[in-house]
């Protein structure tokens, strides 16, 4: 038990290691810029710097969530934007129901990356799911 404890403190330091939340003003000047030019109506913005020299940008627009990725360059690496369920490709939710039949999908969002590869995320259980645009899972989603 003692090395079960010890191994889940471990992983919650190293987690925390990898992101460390951040005020706007250790943001570099860029990354901020870049942000207010392409969500002008942001607010409440929660910044965490990521490992790799990338900053988070988790904000809510008009009704939906956004987190964005961005180079400390203020190049955008990917978006994840919260969308309601039904927005999800129906193959996401037809696999859903079948792999995971007592449980229901209680967030969605729509990720895209630098090169416009558009991926999907149900949370399922508490565990995230990967699919692609088609609603395929991706690997580590079965």
């Amino acid at each position: 038990m003692k090395a079960i404890c010890t191994g889940v403190l471990l992983a919650l330091v190293l987690c925390t290691a990898m992101v460390a939340k951040t005020d706007e003003k250790n943001v570099p000047a860029k990354v901020v810029s870049a942000l207010t030019s392409k969500y002008p109506k942001a607010h409440h913005v929660k910044w965490d710097k990521e490992k790799g020299n990338k900053y988070e940008a988790t904000f809510r627009d008009a009704d939906r969530k956004h987190s964005i990725l961005f180079e400390a360059d203020g190049t955008i690496v990917e978006t994840e934007v919260s969308i309601p369920v039904e927005e999800l490709p129906e193959t996401v939710r037809q696999y859903v129901a079948k792999n995971y039949r007592s449980q229901n999908i209680t967030e969605a969002a729509k990720i895209t990356d630098i090169a416009g590869v558009v991926t999907y995320e149900a949370e399922v259980g508490g565990k995230d799911l990967l699919f692609d645009v088609s609603g395929n899972p991706l690997p580590g989603s079965r």
